[in-house]
């Protein structure tokens, strides 16, 4: 997802560079869909990486109770996966707030 949301990024960048002021309406309008679409997106990402904190808590209240080695390996692998989604979560909601600047400029090309 980060992979499309850099190219769709550095594609607008280029389109408000050589665009002429006729497209300006139909590019907006494309562009905002593509930002509801990543809402979407973000809001999954979102609902993931909380299903994997609440997870990781849950494992680490059970590590804490029982004391048993394998539960370590498990916490551990929950944590990797779960730093992993917040970097990632952080990653799509940086570009989707570029995005918006993006959004603003097209519409100062309207005015």
């Amino acid at each position: 997802m980060t992979k499309y949301l850099r190219h769709y990024k550095k594609e607008v960048e280029e389109i408000l560079k050589t665009k002429s002021k006729e497209d300006w309406e139909k590019i907006l309008k494309n562009h905002r869909k593509t930002i509801e679409f990543l809402q979407h997106e973000r809001l999954v990402h979102l609902l993931v990486t909380l299903f994997f904190a609440l997870i990781f808590c849950i494992f680490v209240v059970i590590n804490l109770l029982f004391r048993q080695e394998g539960l370590v390996l498990v916490n551990f692998l929950i944590t990797v996966l779960l730093v992993a989604y917040i970097i990632h979560y952080f990653k799509l909601e940086r570009g989707i707030q570029k995005l918006y600047e993006l959004d603003k400029e097209i519409e100062d090309k309207l005015q």
